[in-house]
């Protein structure tokens, strides 16, 4: 079966790409012209340019996948347009481009995060029915890019998944976080003990590919962490 995954050269699509890759699917992977493939060299990949996404280089028909996987997204822009520009309008196009040429999808995965959801206002975990309070930039595109998602659940079937913060081999940006409150460099805002929560990479993989596969409602959302929450001291 063909798969097409967004955003393969960063942390998490670079993951998921080798995991895919491991149950034997044919991968595609969407490129940029400034795209490293460091992290995909070797692979058994056929790239495609980003603009182009269901059309085959050698016969200009439109390619079909069975399953899409949209990973690419932006942590960091230096302005709000930054963000929405990927994380949202990228979202729009592709989805408007699948109704348009891969109208019989099996399933679309969008990879959002729990940043889309907001932080829980106490303590206690929150769950797929807490009503979203985003309150970062790349937060609210990312709710945006959601919504945009839902739109089309009866369209093909669709499914989101929101992870925690990801941790593992690859990862620089939890990394350089642990690196600066090892230094005694503390950016967190108030007072009282802060929680985050935290998943590995391998895990979340795993918990994106049996979403990808299980059989859900179109349109549902699934939080994918460990099972703790970890104090930033810890």
């Amino acid at each position: 079966m063909k798969v097409l995954v967004t955003g393969a050269t960063g942390f998490i699509g670079s993951h998921l790409t080798d995991k895919l890759l491991d149950e034997g699917f044919d991968v595609f992977c969407t490129i940029r012209e400034t795209s490293s493939l460091r992290r995909l060299e070797g692979k058994k990949i056929n790239f495609i340019k980003s603009e182009n996404i269901f059309e085959d280089k050698n016969t200009g028909k439109n390619t079909n996948f069975d399953y899409i996987f949209h990973c690419a997204g932006i942590v960091k822009a230096k302005n709000y347009s930054g963000y929405e520009k990927v994380n949202y309008l990228l979202t729009k196009r592709i989805l408007e481009e699948t109704y348009k040429y891969n109208p019989n999808l099996k399933k679309f995965i969008h990879i959002s995060s729990q940043a889309a959801c907001g932080p829980s206002p106490d303590r206690e975990p929150i769950n797929e029915e807490y009503s979203p309070k985003p309150i970062t930039r790349y937060g609210t595109t990312k709710l945006m890019a959601e919504k945009e998602v839902f739109k089309y659940k009866d369209k093909f079937p669709v499914v989101i998944v929101r992870p925690s913060a990801v941790f593992g081999e690859r990862d620089t940006e939890i990394l350089m976080y642990f690196k600066f409150f090892n230094k005694g460099i503390n950016s967190l805002i108030g007072f009282g003990e802060k929680y985050l929560s935290l998943i590995y990479i391998k895990d979340l993989t795993e918990g994106i590919f049996s979403a990808s596969h299980k059989e859900t409602e179109s349109g549902e959302i699934f939080f994918l962490s460990s099972d703790r929450q970890y104090s930033w001291d810890e």
